[in-house]
């Protein structure tokens, strides 16, 4: 039978705990490493309908990008997601920066989905900024744009339209739009990323730079895939499964 400590060392060779940043709340934040696993759901996020389903499942480990408990609890309130964690002895161990930063993480998951050829780490000298990097046929923005809220089912899709063909592209998942002027300087077409402020849509589109912001759910959302894959490589006898979760942010038609 496995442990939680099994799983937990398996997420360490790729995304190492102690690179979360210092503001996050990464590692095991419900059970005990010695307790044995049953089955183990992966989500985007813990909700109380991703707890359920886990119970449904019989699955007694959650593993999550987003913590589950991100600022210090005052008090262990009845219905809360932590409570209910707990009254279902379900564990949590949610890989957060420390998976955002790693090579084989958020951001691989993201090229892959839409279809960068040749990625790599973007300012991979920084162990603080994240992201990554690559190719894609030249293509006029629009068209980008359409074909990366096709590929990652995004429910709703911002863009600048940028100066030409966009070639050469970063993508970084979740709240990201802080890199298009790295990506800028250093000769980028365009940044695809979770989320964007005004701002920094406003100067983009002033420097004829292609920012597109496709939603924090859909572009971290691919990297589930990859945790399945792994984990159910390192151990394949165990019931891992993706959670039901949908993105929580809707848009009219």
């Amino acid at each position: 039978m496995y442990k939680i400590q099994d799983i937990y060392d398996c997420i360490q060779t790729f995304a190492p705990f102690e690179r979360a940043m210092s503001f996050d709340n990464a590692g095991l934040l419900c059970g005990s490493l010695t307790d044995s696993v049953s089955g183990v759901l992966l989500s985007l996020d813990i909700t109380p309908t991703v707890i359920s389903q886990a119970a449904e499942m019989k699955a007694n480990l959650i593993v999550s990008h987003h913590p589950v408990i991100f600022s210090p609890l005052r008090r262990l309130e009845p219905g809360s997601t932590p409570w209910m964690l707990v009254r279902q002895g379900i564990g949590a161990v949610c890989a957060h920066t420390n998976l955002d930063v790693a090579d084989t993480g958020v951001n691989l998951a993201l090229a892959d989905a839409i279809g960068l050829a040749d990625s790599q780490p973007f300012c991979p000298e920084d162990p603080e900024m994240f992201g990554r990097c690559g190719t894609v046929t030249p293509v006029f923005s629009e068209q980008f744009s359409r074909l990366v809220k096709q590929r990652l089912r995004s429910n709703h899709l911002r863009f600048t339209v940028g100066r030409g063909q966009i070639r050469r592209v970063v993508v970084a998942g979740g709240a990201g739009g802080e890199l298009w002027s790295r990506a800028l300087s250093e000769g980028f077409d365009a940044l695809v990323t979770g989320e964007a402020k005004y701002h920094q849509f406003l100067e983009a589109d002033a420097a004829g730079f292609s920012l597109i912001e496709a939603g924090h759910f859909a572009t971290e959302t691919p990297v589930l895939s990859l945790l399945a894959r792994t984990l159910s490589a390192a151990f394949p006898d165990l019931p891992i499964s993706l959670s039901r979760q949908e993105d929580p942010a809707r848009s009219l038609k």
